[in-house]
């Protein structure tokens, strides 16, 4: 089994030259594959470290019921100071809590 492998790799190897073209062909997109791999998973530890090293383990971010993201959670303002109320919400050093009800929202620049 071990030679008949062996023997079909050979004439694979010594018929490269009558068939330069196409094996260029799969060895350049190979290298392509590989390159674009490569850069993917670069961009994916890059990005996972970047979050790991920034943020603060003692922040927090509040979001209403049934929202997944900042664009579609919004509390007003009676909701936002029961919140600072809360139990577990740092107190500053003047008595105040350390909670800031921040907004956002999209602006179309025409």
């Amino acid at each position: 089994m071990l030679s008949q492998a062996l023997a079909i790799t050979g004439i694979n190897i010594r018929s490269i030259p009558e068939r330069w073209a196409p094996s260029l062909v799969i060895v350049i997109g190979l290298a392509g594959v590989v390159a674009v791999f490569t850069a993917l998973l670069a961009m994916a530890a890059g990005f996972e470290s970047t979050l790991q090293a920034t943020g603060s383990t003692d922040a927090a971010l509040i979001l209403r019921g049934g929202s997944d993201a900042e664009l579609n959670s919004a509390f007003d303002r009676d909701s936002t100071d029961l919140i600072k109320q809360e139990p577990g919400i740092r107190i500053g050093g003047d008595g105040k809590p350390l909670a800031s009800a921040e907004l956002m929202i999209i602006a179309e620049l025409v």
